[in-house]
């Protein structure tokens, strides 16, 4: 049975969920064996997790995912960037300000995996979804690039891909005209995105 390591964040900037892990929580399935991790929305000790979790349960595929209200579906993240650069305050009070996240790695990382595919099987399921070409420069992009990082530096087999997803309903009660979709909708598309690198 093939290994999946699911990572969704903690609430951030003043919300009451998070999407990306509330999502992964509601996924079970009989084909994968599925470690669900919460990731803390800082910029210390999140990459930590993530790798001490690989390095345990060496995966076949990593899915990060993370929230990015306001954008309009589901985002297949193609770039992580060497840089932390943030517009807030992490969940531990840091702000960061062109900083790289590893000295002496290289600018970006590229994921190798057909987006083009995976975005095939989500728009065939009605789901709205998109390739991006930024993960920004907060949390996200941090352990994405981390991520990336490490399997390029221990020449690792897995599989990693970093998707964004959008605020659920219950985050846009007071924020009119802004996109969202449900828990279930969010966790489905995770399921298929899982199964579309997988199969």
């Amino acid at each position: 049975m093939k290994t999946v390591i699911l990572t969704g964040f903690t609430p951030f900037d003043g919300e009451s969920i998070n999407p990306s892990y509330e999502a992964i929580q509601m996924i079970e399935s009989d084909d994968y064996e599925l470690i669900k991790l919460r990731i803390p929305t800082t910029f210390e000790h999140s990459i930590e997790i993530i790798a001490d979790s690989i390095k345990k349960h060496q995966p076949d595929l990593i899915l990060m995912i993370g929230q990015a209200g306001g954008r309009q579906g589901i985002s297949l993240e193609r770039f992580a960037v060497n840089l932390d650069d943030s517009e807030i305050f992490d969940n531990a009070g840091i702000m960061k300000h062109e900083s790289k996240i590893v000295s002496d790695g290289p600018i970006a990382y590229q994921t190798n995996l057909n987006l083009k595919s995976i975005l095939k099987d989500l728009m065939q399921q009605g789901i709205p979804s998109k390739i991006s070409n930024t993960a920004g420069t907060y949390v996200c992009n941090h352990i994405m690039y981390g991520i990336y990082h490490m399997i390029e530096k221990e020449k690792l087999h897995t599989k990693a891909l970093f998707v964004h997803v959008p605020y659920a309903h219950e985050q846009v009660k007071n924020k009119p005209d802004t996109f969202s979709m449900s828990i279930e909708e969010i966790a489905n598309a995770i399921h298929i995105i899982m199964d579309s690198i997988l199969s």
